[in-house]
């Protein structure tokens, strides 16, 4: 199945769910992605979509595939809890990396995670 979205598209196969840059933004976006899942603890690695590779560039991320999108239930019950297991680092943490939109989750082995989690690199002065 082929999803276009804002920034990127994204071809689902099997397990895998491959996200092609189309743009500056949705390189910064696969990089980014890719580095805050590879630098985050266990605990905030359990919200979010395993990142399994991103091209040196970010032109490809590979991810593994979560069924979306999440019914408006549990993303009130993803809402109501996120800020215990995504606690807060100090400066330069990524304070909620995601958006909120039943489209941006997903299930994956019975839970609820993030499928987007690109939205500080999609703003003015993003660094990813």
């Amino acid at each position: 199945m082929i999803y276009r979205g804002l920034t990127r598209m994204v071809l689902t196969f099997g397990p895998l769910a491959f996200k092609f840059a189309r743009g500056r933004k949705s390189v910064r976006c696969n990089l980014h992605e890719a580095q805050l899942y590879r630098r985050s603890s266990a605990k905030r690695r359990a919200m979010l979509c395993p990142v399994l590779w991103c091209s040196r560039y970010g032109f490809v991320l590979i991810m593994r595939r979560a069924e979306t999108p999440v019914t408006q239930g549990a993303l009130d019950e993803r809402k109501a809890t996120a800020w215990l297991e995504w606690d807060y680092a100090g400066p330069g943490d990524d304070e909620h990396p995601f958006g909120w939109k039943r489209s941006d989750w997903g299930y994956l082995d019975g839970r609820v995670v993030a499928v987007d989690y690109a939205a500080p690199a999609t703003g003015p002065g993003s660094r990813a």
